[in-house]
């Protein structure tokens, strides 16, 4: 994060991040994967029908499509990261964390 607003070692800080930025970095991280594990699950279970291990495959597809997703996800964060980076928006010079 850059330090924009000149804060010292020592300074209270706020940050922000944008909410879309928030809102898209959950989604590409959460739904990502979870929507192409299910969508693995469904083909795999497609693929497999009239055989006695479709479940199995159904599972392998399931896998297959959640590592997909990671990846992709892992792929699509590398790409956005400076778009995704908190700023500074307040500073608080002198204030000092009480230990806890």
């Amino acid at each position: 994060m850059a330090n924009s607003l000149g804060a010292e070692v020592g300074d209270e800080v706020t940050v922000a991040i944008d909410e879309s930025a928030l809102l898209g970095a959950s989604l590409l991280v959460y739904a990502l994967p979870l929507v192409s594990m299910v969508a693995g699950a469904v083909l795999g279970h497609q693929l497999s029908a009239g055989y006695a291990a479709s479940e199995a495959v159904a599972m392998m597809g399931a896998a297959a499509g959640l590592a997909l997703g990671f990846l992709v996800a892992r792929r699509g964060q590398s790409r956005k990261a400076g778009t995704w980076e908190p700023t500074l928006v307040e500073v608080r010079q002198g204030v000092v964390a009480s230990p806890e």
